[in-house]
């Protein structure tokens, strides 16, 4: 419960610049679905800006898969809604002050800890 509680800690004082990474990612995320799926017509408007994302996610539930070998890793995924993907909706997986993947949920990210390059290859990652 320490470890959870300090995740959560640490989601609640996420720096900017991982804010940005997030942000940025969910825009290119948002213009892909756009790009798959022109006959659903998006509500999003086209070349949003950085934060102005976030008025068309809302958030699920944050998942701390299991405590590591080394506590000091913090290391957590967030399940969000998202108005361009109502079916599968958005994960972000942040470690260590940084994020490291920003696309569709797949049921929560499983041992990040022991493979970021697999995440960062992921086609489906718009970090």
């Amino acid at each position: 419960m320490e470890y959870a509680e300090k995740c959560t800690a640490y989601l609640q004082e996420l720096s900017p610049s991982i804010i940005e990474t997030l942000c940025e990612g969910a825009i290119k995320y948002c213009e892909s679905c756009r790009e798959h799926f022109t006959d659903e017509g998006l509500l999003i408007p086209e070349n949003i800006k950085s934060r102005e994302i976030l008025q068309y996610i809302q958030p699920g539930g944050m998942s701390v898969m299991y405590v590591p070998e080394d506590e000091s890793v913090v290391a957590f995924s967030l399940e969000l809604s998202c108005d361009w993907e109502r079916e599968h909706g958005m994960e972000w997986f942040i470690k260590n002050g940084k994020a490291l993947y920003v696309g569709p949920f797949n049921g929560g990210i499983e041992h990040p800890w022991d493979d970021e390059d697999g995440l960062k290859n992921m086609t489906d990652n718009y970090v």
